[in-house]
């Protein structure tokens, strides 16, 4: 376990693009924040900042820490990878209410110049309501998740650094786009009943609950998912079964945490 836990910490050196690229967004937003919280001081607490830098944070774990080298090599450190990329990172990064805070963040004159004249139209305003519809962002992340965790898929993402990075994006992406319409981060305005009265309408119509407990059910279970390492499970002193045990408490776990 030794030798082989070492040669994957002795391999990884922190990706500097993607470490720089994440202080710089965590800096937009905190720039944003302090900004915007001297006019809105009670919808921009102190904890609001902690979550988006902690969201963050557990994203340069997943993706640019050691763990994404024990990922290539353990199954189940790859769905820790992924349980932290869908089921951490989104709701953490959404509860910062994320949007107004970066674009104060930035300078004035690239807001004004480049991003407004993007954020103006229609047509991009109507696709972004209509990604994230909890029907349509649910099918995305799920869709999303299927896709990639066929064998071929899996293997030639496993094999290619870019194709890793991209599958990192998508699974990212769409987890992003089922959390928003649960969190809904300011000023986003949706027609759909919000959670809280989804599930006080639960309470009082049974058949709205079976529903929300089909829902739950359904969502990805990383236990069907079939990787191959490219390490024995007993170069790192893990037997198979303690090794499929945990991957299903993990996988069910990641299937249980979204709720619609």
């Amino acid at each position: 376990m030794e030798s082989a836990a070492q040669a994957i910490f002795e391999e990884w050196s922190p990706p500097l693009f993607l470490t720089l690229s994440m202080l710089l967004v965590a800096a937009v937003y905190a720039r944003g924040w302090f900004l915007i919280r001297k006019t809105r001081r009670s919808q921009f607490p102190s904890w609001r900042l902690c979550c988006f830098l902690l969201g963050i944070g557990i994203l340069w774990i997943s993706i640019a820490s050691p763990l994404d080298g024990f990922a290539d090599a353990l199954l189940s450190a790859h769905m820790v990878e992924h349980l932290l990329l869908m089921s951490f990172v989104p709701p953490l990064v959404l509860l910062g209410q994320p949007v107004v805070p970066l674009l104060r963040g930035l300078p004035r004159s690239f807001t004004r110049s480049i991003l407004g004249p993007f954020i103006r139209l229609r047509s991009l305003r109507r696709l972004t309501h209509w990604l994230t519809t909890p029907l349509v962002a649910w099918i995305a992340m799920n869709l999303t998740f299927l896709v990639w965790h066929i064998p071929a898929a899996y293997d030639f993402a496993l094999g290619n650094e870019r194709v890793h990075d991209f599958e990192h994006l998508c699974f990212l992406g769409t987890a992003i786009l089922f959390w928003w319409p649960l969190l809904r981060p300011w000023p986003w305005r949706s027609a759909w009943p919000s959670p809280s009265r989804f599930s006080r309408r639960a309470k009082t119509r049974p058949e709205t609950g079976r529903f929300q407990i089909a829902v739950r059910t359904t969502l990805p279970c990383h236990a069907i998912s079939r990787g191959r390492p490219t390490l024995t499970d007993k170069s790192f002193g893990i037997g198979s079964s303690n090794e499929s045990s945990f991957n299903l408490l993990i996988g069910c776990h990641q299937g249980m945490t979204p709720k619609a």
